[in-house]
């Protein structure tokens, strides 16, 4: 633990590291450097008031200490897929929220919590891509089972339920919204059907195709 002299007292300094000014100088410029390699939409500028708060961290981290707590801060902050609310610009960040992000548990438990997204996404990504002739296999049983079994599939199941709600579950000839029923109005494409190869109706309705084809 290092001293200095105030007046004609001694007093202990707290400090983990000591650099001296031309070191401080390179490091001040080489972490707002650092920060705009990174395409976060807000920039690092130098200034008084940014160069005192670096100061004062650089008390108690060195400079890769400060560059690895950017990182994890400003990886997160340009993922358009996450949700991140602490979009500080870099002035406010080194006020506070670096120490929070090297030491605090809430910052260092979302950043935990969004690498932990991006390796279930890799691992995702690197499966085998699905084989095509299992996919045609499934499609030609689904096509060619009897009618009666295919409606008890739960691919049908979940088309079903799908068309239903894709057409805001109602009848499409008379807009009644119960005993509603999905109709194929062709049978080309069963096993991999789309919503233009079928029509809601109600029952009645669904009666009255039936009679007319």
């Amino acid at each position: 633990m290092k001293t200095k002299v105030v007046g004609n007292m001694l007093v202990k300094e707290n400090k983990k590291y000591s650099f001296d000014g031309d070191e401080k100088r390179k490091i001040k410029d080489s972490l707002i450097e650092y920060w705009n390699s990174f395409d976060s939409g807000s920039k690092a500028i130098k200034s008084k008031g940014t160069e005192r708060k670096l100061d004062s961290l650089l008390n108690d981290f060195n400079e890769e200490q400060l560059k690895e707590g950017i990182r994890k801060y400003l990886v997160m902050y340009i993922d358009k897929e996450f949700y991140f609310d602490y979009k500080w610009n870099f002035s406010t960040y080194i006020k506070t929220a670096i120490i929070r992000m090297l030491k605090d548990k809430k910052l260092k438990n979302t950043y935990d919590n969004w690498e932990m997204k991006q390796k279930n996404k890799d691992s995702i990504e690197k499966k085998e891509p699905y084989n095509l002739d299992e996919y045609n296999r499934m499609v030609n049983t689904l096509k060619y089972i009897k009618y009666e079994d295919y409606l008890n599939t739960e691919h049908w199941l979940h088309f079903r339920r799908e068309a239903l709600k894709f057409y805001n579950n109602e009848c499409a000839i008379c807009g009644k919204k119960y005993t509603l029923e999905v109709h194929h109005k062709t049978y080309d494409n069963r096993g991999r059907e789309t919503f233009n190869d079928i029509i809601v109706l109600c029952d009645s309705c669904h009666k009255k195709v039936h009679e007319i084809n």
